[in-house]
């Protein structure tokens, strides 16, 4: 990259960076191994000067614009642009029968953002599948064969027992089937005599599931085919060697377990071994210890991976195994390679990538016309999915087909096939077996607002007035981990935060809540009651030499909560009662951040896998649940300390099966780009896949899933109180729907705020999403336009983010685009991205910055959030006519409160997703299959089929479905 005749190599050393840029002005103080904001800033490097502006197109490749990271001293320093493409919308199917080809249209504009990404030199932080020695073990070695010894059957009220022979082994193993009622078969294989129990997940399930008697209908010495239903239409046949099950629905066989033979299962040898005990013998299989950069995980019982393959037959279409960066539809993992389920801290995820970060959902969906059937893969640890479709040779042309190929490092086997037949039964299965959505409070559909972090109460106080004083609704303000004292949580800071129950008062007579950070990990301070308190009563996870793990987080030197212990969730639930939080009252609520858990400068920035939890157990056994427990054990804490009476509302980073039942949770720290703008709506809907309750918000806050094991209660608050001066704007026909619905308790309280709604709100109850719609896009408001590091020296913001007003939150007066374009550009702390940048069209920040709050209007969690090194993000702050667009779509968002309740209690009652692919309402319309840049908001009152009509939203006009739609782009859609 040339800049400013200053030839940059492949290359350049951190001091020659600087030294080039120094002349420049743009460099200021660079501190070594930092991130300098000007430096930054230069990244993009395009000249005002068109010329200038075309030789850069010419020598850099549209696809790969990033930004300069700099490594310590001693290191390199790697110049990478990512640039993004931002079009206008392709056309919008409008599902029944439609067969038309989407694609885009018009002129593409492009649009330069700043990503962070590591040096290429330097060691990577996270493991691909080919350094993982289970995985390899299992894809690289040779079958195992294994047969089931038929005579051995044994019948109970609840399952069928059998011994399994492993050919080469003399281990044998335990084949347990049951059939969960409700439409459920369930295979478990364990060890038949273990040297010790292997992990089992606990939690996750709702009880011992209700199993229907199993009865032998045939046994003909090969196999053996038992039934369940008094028709005979389902059955399980049990093949005798090699061992084989298909599940068949008729004569149709839907389902089979071990159909290519990949069955894996390592039985445990219990006591270390080291090289030396047997001679010369190395360890290259990672058997009983493995290196990753300077980490060495010592496997105190030997080798215990397990895993297994099923065939789907007829389906080719699968969907599911959050979370990951990529589209709906699942790839063939033959071409891409496996997707990765084990949760991690991964800033900035990579787009397009099967690698996991911060949550995962060990189910995968199968869909086909006629049918949709799903498998849930119970397990803890790290595991990988291999989903191929239409394995086998093309020369015999067989049906169409799924195989998916599970490895998991730890655990015993338990699999569970649903049936369905559709996709509302697949849904409602998977919530008896891991449990309903809870109903979210009414005030946490609300808008949120967030920012890491507001500098202390007067700032909170101030920006409450503001949302007042521009008349914008709001009901919660959240504080990040300043708000603590050192970064001890259950505290308040003593000088920024000095009366905490004053200030939230000062909400609550606003009718507003207030939610704070709550992180797992606890500040090594002997000084500190609660460090002490939980070191004393063991609640910390332990190394594998027996002392409390030592990690490094927020506060410096941390040890981590054991929340895999019920004595520690017993007890830190207890932390969050009044008399043991200092400082909180009923309207607080809570966020859990960093619970992968996240361990700055960890393996993989996380917990080793040979730290200890209660019971002996690895943290390889339960990686995945960890922050899963964590939620578990505060939404326990929130429930206690109402006595039952309120239903809370806690936030996680970190999820697992079952956590729609918890809270809300969303997808990390992601970049402000189109991008990750664009890949939101399949990640959003690949979880609503498996949680039907989620939450989205501002910046990729996904799902919203309660868990209480008390039954839903009635909304236990209003929202928040209405400004001093009302908006209005004039009625139209059928106005007693809209008086209705705001007059009436509980919604009474919001006519003051907002104008009376379209009727037609009230008429269409089906609201089609695009991605590409700027009012209805997307899965949150900003989509993280302000993104959060979890790095001890965080990148700086993408200069995208230049529509950020001054650091001041004052309201701007109303200008010309131009001046507000000139302003920002020129006006410190931004003067400096001027000589940078050509003078960006003056929509570019205002389109930004608003389509992103429209888009999360329309989604089930809407919060909006900054870090504290980004410029501010309150409504109010790019000006009047940014304010009014802003707050048009946060005032809709408050006139469809009534239909998004009535939604989530549907998904309560029904397991039904909030937010539906197109696939899952109208499932015998192949077109619908692989779009995942449109979603539903529904109701069941509009019945699909080729007769169906649409309407918009905003001008209530009709469209006939079976057709593929255009919607225009503007500020006012």
């Amino acid at each position: 990259l040339s800049y400013r005749g200053t030839q940059l190599g492949d290359e350049p050393s951190t001091s020659q960076v600087a030294n080039r840029f120094m002349g420049t002005g743009l460099l200021r103080d660079p501190l070594p191994g930092k991130l300098s904001r000007p430096l930054l800033s230069a990244m993009a490097a395009q000249s005002s000067n068109d010329d200038n502006e075309t030789s850069m197109r010419n020598n850099v490749r549209p696809e790969t614009f990033r930004a300069l990271h700099l490594p310590p001293p001693g290191g390199r320093a790697r110049l990478v642009l990512s640039r993004s493409l931002v079009a206008p919308p392709p056309p919008v199917l409008l599902p029944a029968g439609s067969r038309g080809d989407e694609h885009w249209d018009g002129a593409v504009r492009h649009l330069v953002s700043v990503f962070v990404v590591p040096d290429d030199e330097e060691p990577k932080r996270f493991k691909t599948c080919d350094q993982v020695a289970f995985y390899r073990r299992q894809i690289q070695g040779l079958k195992r064969e294994y047969e089931v010894l038929l005579d051995t059957m044994v019948l109970t009220e609840k399952r069928a027992q059998f011994e399994v022979q492993p050919t080469k082994h003399q281990d044998k193993l335990t084949l347990l089937l049951s059939v969960i009622k409700g439409g459920v078969v369930r295979i478990s294989l364990d060890e038949l005599q273990p040297i010790k129990p292997r992990y089992r997940v606990p939690d996750v399930l709702i009880g011992e599931p209700e199993c229907v008697q199993l009865r032998v209908e045939e046994d003909s010495g090969v196999c053996v085919t038992l039934t369940w239903s008094s028709s005979g239409r389902h059955r399980l046949r049990v093949w005798r060697s090699p061992l084989r099950l298909d599940i068949l629905s008729g004569q149709e066989v839907v389902a089979t377990f071990n159909c290519r033979g990949r069955l894996w299962f390592e039985t445990l040898q219990g006591g270390h071994r080291s090289d030396g005990e047997h001679g010369s013998e190395v360890d290259d299989e990672g058997l009983w210890k493995e290196t990753f950069g300077q980490f060495t995980d010592v496997k105190a019982n030997g080798p215990c991976g397990i895993g297994a393959d099923l065939r789907l037959h007829g389906y080719s279409h699968v969907y599911g195994l959050p979370e990951h960066a990529d589209s709906l539809l699942l790839g063939d993992t033959r071409d891409g390679g496996p997707y990765r389920l084990y949760n991690l801290d991964v800033f900035a995820y990579e787009l397009h990538s099967r690698l996991g970060f911060y949550g995962s959902v060990p189910l995968l969906l199968a869909h086909r016309p006629g049918g949709t059937l799903a498998v849930f893969w119970l397990n803890g640890s790290e595991t990988y999915p291999l989903p191929d479709q239409d394995g086998c040779p093309p020369k015999r042309s067989p049906p169409p087909h799924t195989d998916v190929h599970w490895v998991s490092e730890a655990g015993l086997m338990d699999c569970m096939v649903l049936l369905g037949p559709g996709p509302a039964q697949v849904f409602s299965q998977y919530a008896q077996l891991t449990g309903y959505p809870a109903l979210p409070p009414l005030f946490s559909l609300g808008y949120h607002q967030s920012r890491w972090n507001y500098r202390d109460e007067a700032d909170v106080r101030a920006v409450d007035a503001g949302f007042d004083r521009h008349c914008i609704p709001y009901d919660v303000l959240w504080l990040d981990i300043e708000h603590t004292h050192g970064k001890r949580y259950f505290t308040c800071d003593p000088l920024l935060f000095p009366d905490p129950r004053g200030l939230q008062r000062h909400l609550e007579d606003r009718k507003r809540k207030l939610v704070v950070i709550s992180d797992p990990h606890i500040k090594v301070d002997p000084d500190w009651s609660l460090f002490r308190e939980a070191r004393d009563g063991g609640h910390f996870v332990k190394d594998r030499d027996g002392r409390d793990y030592l990690g490094s987080c927020w506060p410096g030197e941390s040890c981590y909560l054991d929340y895999s212990s019920p004595d520690t969730r017993e007890w830190y639930s207890q932390r969050f009662s009044l008399d043991q939080y200092p400082g909180s009252t009923g309207s607080l609520f809570v966020w859990n951040d960093m619970n992968e858990p996240s361990v700055l400068g960890g393996p993989e920035q996380t917990m080793p896998k040979d730290a200890v939890h209660a019971g002996s157990w690895e943290h390889r056994d339960l990686h995945n649940l960890y922050g899963f427990h964590q939620h578990m054990a505060t939404v326990e804490g929130l429930v206690r300390r109402s006595g039952g009476s309120q239903r809370p509302f806690v936030l996680s980073r970190s999820f697992f099966s079952r956590s729609q039942r918890l809270g809300a949770v969303w997808t990390g720290d992601n970049v402000a780009s189109w991008d990750y703008l664009k890949i939101s709506i399949p990640m959003l809907l690949s979880y609503h896949h498996l949680q039907p309750h989620h939450h989205t918000h501002s910046y990729l806050q996904l799902h919203h899933i309660s868990t209480s094991p008390t039954p839903p209660l009635p909304p236990y608050t209003t929202l928040s109180s209405p400004p001093s001066t009302p908006t209005s704007s004039s009625t139209t026909s059928l106005h007693h729907l809209h008086h209705h619905y705001l007059h009436t308790p509980p919604y009474h309280h919001l006519h003051p705020l907002l104008p009376p709604a379209p009727p037609h709100l009230y008429i269409t109850y089906t609201t089609t999403t695009s991605i590409h719609h700027p009012i209805i896009t997307s899965i949150h408001s900003y989509l993280q336009l302000h993104h959060i590091s979890t790095s001890p020296t965080p990148p700086l913001p993408p200069y995208t983010t230049l529509s950020s007003p001054p650091s001041t939150p004052t309201s701007s007066s109303t200008t010309s685009l131009h001046h507000l374009h000139h302003h920002y550009l020129h006006t410190p702390p931004y003067h400096h991205l001027h000589p940078l940048l050509p003078p960006a069209p003056p929509h570019l920040y205002i389109t930004y910055t608003t389509t992103f709050n429209q888009a999360g209007a329309l989604q089930p969690f809407f919060r909006g959030h900054s870090a504290k090194w980004t410029p501010r993000r309150e409504p109010w702050l790019l000006g009047d006519q940014v304010t009014a667009a802003i707050r048009t779509a946060i005032q809709q968002r408050y006139c469809l409160l009534p239909y998004w309740y009535t939604v989530f209690h549907q998904a309560h009652c029904t397991a039904l997703p909030v937010l539906r692919p197109l696939w899952v309402e109208f499932p015998e319309e192949q077109d619908t299959f692989a779009v995942d840049n449109q979603y539903l908001i529904e109701v069941n009152v509009l019945l699909p089929g080729s007769s169906e009509i649409w309407y918009d939203v905003v001008s209530a006009t009709a469209h006939r479905g079976g057709q593929m739609l255009r919607l225009p782009v503007t500020m006012d859609t």
